[in-house]
């Protein structure tokens, strides 16, 4: 009886060690992908028809001897156009042999031209997405997408990695933006009090010559939407701002204020905020008092005081 018993359970054991060993039919290798680690959607007009301009950066993987993937693995640049998002898509994807996976997508850039008319369409395929990331972060620029994807990074390995960090976390420290996912983006377009607003990126250059110098990239501000169309853009001052009221608390922050006191100019370096905002009603109209709280050190020529 006992040992049966100890026969079942090797049975058992050695069946359920070979289903979960032998891994997923549908699997792909990570050499057979192409993933897409971003994606720039523009609106372009070509000879007098406007145009959907999408372009994507894909890892590509560089394998060692072993199999292994290196940490010199890079991305490649592509990009498609079409009457419509789809079509573009598939305009660039039908010159890759490698099967599209777009599970690890960090980032998508929204040119100017298609933010002002509306990014209804953009939201749409995005969100039904089967491979959407909720948590993709959503940024829109002056210029063309294609521009910023073409930038080179300073310090990450790829361009989707350096912004995915600064989105992350750096921008709100510095007090220049913040990173918007696309939950929260299509959470303030639902909103009845309230515009939605992402964080604006451009190209920085590392030289004056704009033809010789180092293309990267730069986030300071925001894109102003009503509904879903583009209406303006608040610089760095005013991205700071909107921290300080739309961010309860910003903890960690190294955002400097610059402060003149009878001739001496100080710097303020701000470490931690929050605020209160309370509604009050005048001669029939609404209006809203702003407190905030700061905390940080004030710097001066001389030292700390």
């Amino acid at each position: 009886m006992l040992k049966s018993k100890v026969l079942w359970r090797f049975t058992v054991s050695f069946l359920s060690l070979v289903i979960f060993v032998t891994g997923c039919w549908s699997s792909r290798e990570v050499e057979d992908l192409a993933i897409i680690k971003m994606i720039g959607l523009d609106r372009i007009t070509e000879e007098d028809v406007a145009m959907w301009q999408v372009s994507a950066r894909i890892f590509k993987p560089e394998l060692s001897p072993k199999g292994e993937t290196s940490k010199s693995a890079t991305e490649i640049l592509v990009k498609g156009t079409g009457a419509t998002i789809q079509e573009a898509d598939l305009q660039y994807l039908k010159r890759i042999p490698r099967f599209p996976f777009f599970g690890h997508m960090n980032s998508v850039v929204i040119g100017e031209q298609a933010a002002r008319e509306s990014i209804e369409e953009v939201l749409g395929i995005h969100m039904s997405h089967v491979q959407d990331r909720p948590r993709t972060f959503i940024l829109v620029t002056q210029g063309e997408a294609l521009d910023i994807l073409g930038a080179e990074p300073d310090m990450a390995s790829t361009i989707s990695r350096e912004i995915a960090a600064i989105m992350e976390d750096k921008a709100k420290k510095f007090g220049t933006s913040m990173g918007v996912t696309s939950v929260e983006f299509v959470e303030c377009l639902l909103s009845p009090d309230r515009d939605a607003f992402l964080p604006k990126i451009s190209l920085y250059y590392s030289d004056k010559d704009e033809k010789t110098a180092k293309k990267s990239i730069a986030v300071e501000g925001f894109g102003i939407f009503r509904g879903p169309k583009l209406v303006g853009w608040l610089n760095k001052e005013q991205a700071t701002g909107l921290l300080f009221l739309c961010q309860k608390e910003v903890k960690g922050a190294s955002i400097i204020i610059p402060i003149k006191d009878e001739g001496n100019l100080f710097t303020y370096s701000v470490h931690s905020t929050k605020n209160r905002i309370k509604p009050t009603m005048e001669d029939g109209k609404l209006s809203f008092k702003v407190t905030v709280q700061i905390k940080g050190t004030i710097w001066e020529p001389s030292g700390i005081e």
